[in-house]
């Protein structure tokens, strides 16, 4: 059965998007429909975990036997048990990702020879995310990817399941590399809800390279170099405040 247009039988659709996982009993890759269904993909060797379509399908009592192909959609990372490597998204596609959903690029900083500190803003939600990458020993991956998203009056209505790492009534923070839901990036993102006011909070700016002897205050410095130098404004994060704070604990600008 092809799917040239929308076809919504048993739960599934050509215009849906799935999340195509790895299978911990053998291995091949499956995926599900939105009632927990399995899908069984015929081509699953010809693919990649990630996102994907339903391009035909034969619907069974127990499962949904399926042709799929891969699209960008969202941020993945998963550990594959029986290789031991790791499988995410290539920084190159979701760079894509966030500017098709909005976002512009900031500020970009190399941690080492192989792996960079990224910062990226989407000026019309108040919506900040950071990105460390792991690229080591040939493995390419993520040590963070956080999203600090304001959550106006429900920061604290996260769960572990989201990647939460921590929040105020205004800004709640995520680290999407320890979500473990179908799409992180895309449910971190709708957590906003028109707010972008940060009151007072900031992104953490610094990255695993600075190591332990961290000088909060040039982190935060680094925001002077964005693209819009105007976002601790347009987000209200108050930033002389702040440095006024860090200045009391003994860290300078200069």
């Amino acid at each position: 059965m092809n799917m040239n247009d929308t076809i919504d039988l048993s739960g599934i659709s050509s215009d849906n998007v799935y999340r195509i996982r790895r299978s911990k009993k053998n291995g091949k890759l499956i995926s599900h429909n939105e009632y927990g269904k399995i899908i069984i993909i015929k081509n699953w060797k010809s693919l990649h975990v990630g996102y994907g379509k339903v391009v035909s399908f034969e619907n069974r009592e127990n499962c949904i036997l399926a042709t799929m192909k891969n699209v960008s959609y969202d941020f993945y990372m998963e550990y594959n048990e029986k290789t031991g490597e790791v499988e995410a998204v290539p920084y190159e596609e979701l760079t894509r990702i966030l500017q098709e959903l909005g976002f512009a690029h900031e500020y970009k900083e190399d941690i080492d020879k192989d792996n960079i500190f990224d910062v990226w803003a989407n000026l019309n939600s108040g919506i900040l995310i950071t990105i460390e990458t792991w690229n080591q020993d040939g493995e390419r991956g993520y040590n963070s990817v956080k999203c600090y998203v304001p959550v106006s009056g429900c920061g604290f209505g996260m769960r572990n399941s989201t990647g939460f790492s921590y929040g105020t009534s205004y800004l709640s923070c995520f680290n999407i590399v320890h979500n473990t839901r179908d799409f992180p990036l895309h449910d971190c993102l709708a957590f906003n809800n028109g707010s972008m006011d940060w009151h007072g909070s900031h992104p953490a700016l610094w990255h695993y390279g600075e190591r332990h002897d961290i000088n909060y205050a040039k982190a935060l410095a680094k925001i002077r170099k964005f693209k819009d130098a105007d976002i601790g404004e347009r987000f209200n994060m108050q930033l002389d405040d702040a440095f006024k704070q860090y200045a009391k604990n003994g860290y300078l600008v200069d």
